[in-house]
């Protein structure tokens, strides 16, 4: 039986996900085809902050705030691939339409494009990403290693970090605390 697109939205890690690169993690899925999958993880921040991106990359914004916006650990796929979340327009058509007027891109031109507007608005930078070949993720969903869930951009920038997780469980209805691990479980 054939998936439908998970994309736009989320993907929670089950409890029984134990990968290390994707326990309790909330994936924000962008693309989903036949040919593969591609997301962001958008719960696990680094001590890095963006400011430091900035500065590397020789790049300046009027909007200072934000500079202390923690980088996340976006997946295990290209570590130091930048990918930024966006509300708002895409100027150069170079980004993932989420929906409701959020984006997803890794353009480094339309990353300059967002951060020169005098306000940015709110926005998630991350570094790696988590990608998925032909039919593997959908393998993983039929394991039970992944729940869709409908994407919620207060999730991305209402809700903390380390509450994302079980929060997007919460709002479908299910405590992720009673998630029996194994038949019968108690």
């Amino acid at each position: 039986m054939e998936m439908p697109p998970l994309a736009p939205g989320f993907l929670l890690a089950t409890p029984t996900l134990l990968d290390p690169n994707f326990v309790r993690t909330v994936v924000l899925m962008f693309h989903h085809d036949e040919r593969g999958a591609l997301g962001i993880v958008v719960n696990r921040p680094t001590k890095r902050k963006l400011g430091e991106v900035l500065k590397a990359a020789n790049l300046d914004t009027p909007d200072r705030t934000i500079h202390d916006l923690p980088i996340m650990a976006g997946g295990p796929v290209l570590t130091e691939a930048g990918w930024l979340i966006f509300e708002g327009d895409d100027p150069l058509g170079q980004s993932f339409d989420l929906g409701d007027g959020l984006r997803a891109t890794g353009s480094i031109e339309v990353f300059k494009k967002v951060i020169e507007r005098p306000t940015v608005g709110r926005i998630l930078f991350a570094l790696g990403y988590a990608g998925w070949a032909p039919g593997q993720l959908d393998s993983e969903m039929e394991a039970g290693a992944w729940q869709p869930c409908p994407l919620d951009r207060a999730m991305l920038f209402d809700v903390a970090c380390e509450e994302r997780w079980r929060r997007c469980y919460l709002s479908m209805g299910i405590d992720p605390n009673l998630w029996a691990i194994t038949p019968g479980e108690c």
